[in-house]
């Protein structure tokens, strides 16, 4: 993902999310401080050129960072059981009090509006049908 809107200071006080289709989340595992680690929740920042963010490094709002991670086949991440197919959903944010929901920066929200109604609906629809099954 690329990203121009992480707030200044160490990449070690960010913590990248994980968001499963379920409604649940996870924390990916520690900043790979040393480079790229390719196993199972690692992640860590680059810059345009590629180069490694140390967590001595401050960021600067406003420059564009590349942030990756990794999602092992069949881990702890990936929600799609099929061997081969990794499914990792993402979505960028900011939490500032350490709970609450968390939308991307500079989004029109109409997407994620959109989303919430339709599981809203989704959801009257199911417990409606499971009522009237229940009342039979």
């Amino acid at each position: 993902m690329n990203s121009d809107t992480l707030p200044s200071g160490p990449p070690t006080s960010l913590r990248l999310l994980k968001l499963y289709s379920n409604g649940t989340s996870a924390y990916f595992g520690n900043y790979a401080s040393t480079g790229p680690i390719y196993s199972d929740g690692s992640w860590w920042l680059t810059d345009l050129a590629g180069t490694h963010i140390l967590p001595s490094d401050q960021l600067v709002n406003g420059n564009t960072y590349h942030v990756h991670f990794a999602v092992q086949d069949n881990g702890k991440y990936d929600e799609n059981p099929a061997l081969g197919q990794i499914t990792d959903p993402d979505a960028r944010g900011t939490d500032t009090s350490g709970a609450g929901c968390v939308l991307p920066p500079n989004s029109d929200v109409r997407y994620e509006l959109a989303e919430m109604f339709i599981a809203a609906i989704l959801f009257m629809c199911f417990r409606r049908i499971t009522r009237k099954r229940r009342f039979k």
